[in-house]
């Protein structure tokens, strides 16, 4: 009976290191890491000639905002709750999520953590200068998808801009 104990004890750790490793997690707080310390501490500040020259109903939207005069966002971080759904029959399943976005470097790092049937399911989107891709693994450890690939480059940078509009208008010009 000890023998099974002990193995036990060293399959976890095992299971654990390796996680702690080659775990979603670990790459996307390196990645945010790495990200945050090339960040430019002075981006300076937007101003009405930096957008003059788009399109009118961009120019409205940005005047909309109030962009103008406001120090330029480098970056941004959103944290997120909520519920997702596997498929259509199955329950609704707990997920949080975080997620930064980097202008200067064109990279969007996506994490989330859905409890599925008492297990803790990882998933990470990373979008970096136009290219992506998606993982997802079960308790961090177990690989069940993995896409990239020109329909991820499409979906990525939808989002991508869709963020850029939503949560951070100065990014947004910046790009144009």
């Amino acid at each position: 009976m000890l023998k099974i104990i002990g193995i036990l004890i060293i399959l976890t750790a095992g299971l654990f290191v390796y996680r702690w490793f080659k775990g979603v997690t670990r790459y996307y707080r390196i990645q945010v890491r790495d990200s945050l310390a090339a960040v430019s501490e002075n981006p300076g500040i937007v101003s009405e000639e930096d957008f003059s020259s788009l399109p009118d109903p961009l120019i409205r939207y940005f005047r909309f905002t109030g962009i103008a005069g406001t120090q330029r966002v480098s970056h941004f971080k959103g944290k997120f709750q909520g519920r997702f759904k596997m498929d259509r029959n199955s329950d609704w399943a707990p997920v949080t999520a975080e997620q930064y976005s980097f202008l200067e470097s064109g990279q969007r790092l996506f994490k989330m953590i859905l409890t599925f049937k008492g297990l803790p399911i990882y998933g990470l989107h990373h979008f970096y200068q136009g290219d992506a891709f998606m993982t997802v693994k079960i308790l961090d450890l177990f690989k069940v998808i993995h896409n990239q690939g020109e329909f991820m480059k499409k979906g990525e940078t939808v989002t991508w801009f869709n963020d850029l509009c939503l949560f951070a208008p100065e990014l947004f010009w910046m790009q144009m």
